[in-house]
């Protein structure tokens, strides 16, 4: 079960995200006190992917790579697997 946090405890994630290839290219992590680095890196890595419309860069924040797996599921699982229920 996951619990509400403040933003001071949670960690921040760079995710590079190949829409066309559906699969995530690479995550990045900072812990609670990177907040402005993992800000600076996604606007770093805006400019690096202009060019590719297929490619998105995000910044999320969760409490674990595991909570981020789960409140964004969609980076990590397949149609077919976000389609099952439950």
């Amino acid at each position: 079960m996951l619990r509400a946090y403040s933003w001071n405890e949670m960690n921040y994630y760079v995710l590079i995200y190949d829409q066309g290839a559906g699969r995530v290219l690479d995550v990045e992590s900072y812990g609670p006190e990177g907040a402005l680095a993992a800000l600076a890196r996604r606007f770093e890595l805006d400019r690096e992917y202009a060019g590719r419309p297929s490619v998105e860069v995000v910044l999320l924040s969760a409490e674990s790579e595991g909570a981020l797996h789960q409140t964004h599921a969609r980076y990590f699982k397949s149609v077919d697997e976000l389609a099952q229920p439950g």
